[in-house]
């Protein structure tokens, strides 16, 4: 009682099946709230910014002052609660406590390598790390979409390397790229931002991606270019906030090398910033998409 409440904690609503279907972010005050949620029984799952940790859940008598993160789901996760329509139920609250960070940052590095951009990063002390999302905005740092990750090494005090090849580099441009360290309690830290700027487009690439018109109002096309034979191609389509827009809104299997081509209706979509991200067999693309009116 009395303590004030943290914000930029992630809140996310989940479904029996394990779809996200609703996420917040705590105001400065604390608070979040995730609206229009069908009737269903839902749980939460919360993300704390690095260096904080969770505290034991159902302590105390008063149910709107104790924590309901008790593991019920999974790691940082609440028990099912059952949800009818106009029902609005408060105090679903997640109780915080300073903690350690759970690594130190050594270095991070990004190099121009001809086909693909390498980011590079060492840290020390890692702890209950889960795994590290690289992140990248194009010409600004104010649209970071993740367009990978890679799973942690064990708990070690010593310094650990790591990197990562991002091959959608066909654009000229200032490429940004930051890391997000999360922990297996989904705690998350951000590295320092690192930049490179590449002239002009490669030719000798394993893949290319290519959407238009961007923006689009009703239909844009996907142009893909692959050098060698891809099994399987899965489409994916996320807002703003990261929340699944459209899950498989294109899906293809056994794709010869060469240029392919896609159509896809997006008539039904709000206007606003989306990602589009592209899965080809265990490589991954992101790109910007945007839909006006």
């Amino acid at each position: 009682s009395g303590e004030s409440g943290l914000s930029d904690v992630i809140v996310r609503a989940y479904d029996a099946t394990g779809e996200k279907i609703g996420e917040d972010i705590t105001d400065q005050t604390g608070s979040y709230m995730i609206d229009y949620l069908g009737k269903n029984s839902y749980y939460l799952e919360f993300a704390l910014p690095n260096g904080y940790g969770i505290t034991q859940a159902h302590v105390g008598t008063d149910e709107t002052m104790d924590s309901d993160v008790d593991g019920s789901n999974g790691p940082m996760t609440t028990k099912y609660y059952t949800i009818n329509p106009g029902e609005h139920i408060p105090n679903i609250d997640a109780g915080v406590v300073l903690g350690v960070l759970s690594v130190e940052w050594l270095d991070v590095a990004v190099r121009d390598r001809n086909t693909y951009n390498n980011i590079t990063w060492d840290v020390a002390l890692q702890t209950n790390v889960s795994h590290y999302e690289v992140e990248r905005s194009i010409d600004g740092i104010a649209d970071f979409v993740s367009i990978g990750k890679v799973l942690a090494t064990s708990d070690t005090e010593s310094k650990v390397s790591y990197d990562y090849q991002d091959y959608d580099v066909a654009d000229a441009g200032i490429y940004y790229y930051r890391l997000k360290q999360i922990d297996l309690d989904q705690a998350y830290d951000y590295s320092t931002i690192v930049s490179v700027e590449r002239t002009g487009s490669t030719t000798d690439r394993e893949m290319r991606a290519v959407i238009y018109p961007n923006p689009v109002v009703d239909e844009l096309t996907l142009d893909m270019t692959i050098t060698k034979q891809v099994k399987d191609l899965v489409v994916s389509i996320y807002d703003a906030q990261g929340r699944t827009a459209r899950a498989n809104a294109i899906v293809d299997i056994d794709i010869e090398a060469g240029a392919n081509s896609y159509k896809l209706d997006v008539s039904d979509f709000a206007r606003g910033v989306y990602s589009m991200k592209i899965k080809l067999d265990r490589k991954e693309i992101v790109k910007k998409l945007i839909i006006v009116e």
